[in-house]
């Protein structure tokens, strides 16, 4: 089983496919095959091309695939989330995110709010959904279907 060190897989992949990973299977054993094909999964969740690349490093392998939460943490923030969204992505409390960004400013790697959206970002218009505070600037992260709506009102 492969378990160097937790950043191993930053020897073949970019912060955005680390944080594409962990988010379909930190905290699990995950298979990589010799044939990317043969993990439709992991395919389905980072693309075919990094697939690629996971077999080419570390086939045939069981890797375990860290949480990241902090390296996720921080993308979330420079993608724009605020901290309550941020907290139930990593399933973890605001305060929890709190440590996590003070930690990640001593370290001097805190990367600046909203200084990388998120692919697949859509305008909403300039107003927040919870508030609705006008700021012609602001961002939704993708939506993920199988998760609902944050502050929806129970149908």
């Amino acid at each position: 089983m492969n378990n160097l060190d937790k950043n191993f897989l930053f020897e073949c992949l970019d912060e955005d496919e680390v944080v594409a990973l962990s988010e379909s299977f930190g905290g699990t054993r995950l298979y990589i095959a010799i044939e990317p094909e043969k993990m439709p999964a992991v395919v389905k969740a980072v693309g075919l091309e990094v697939a690629k690349r996971l077999s080419a490093f570390y086939s045939p392998d069981v890797i375990r695939v860290p949480l990241s939460r902090s390296l996720r943490a921080n993308h979330y923030r420079a993608a724009g989330m605020s901290n309550r969204q941020i907290a139930r992505r990593l399933e973890m409390t605001e305060q929890g995110v709190n440590k996590i960004f003070q930690q990640l400013e001593r370290e001097g790697i805190l990367s600046p709010k909203g200084s990388k959206p998120l692919p697949n970002a859509q305008n909403l218009g300039g107003r927040c959904p919870c508030c609705q505070h006008y700021n012609p600037d602001r961002v939704s992260t993708p939506a993920d279907p199988a998760e609902p709506l944050e502050d929806a009102p129970p149908t």
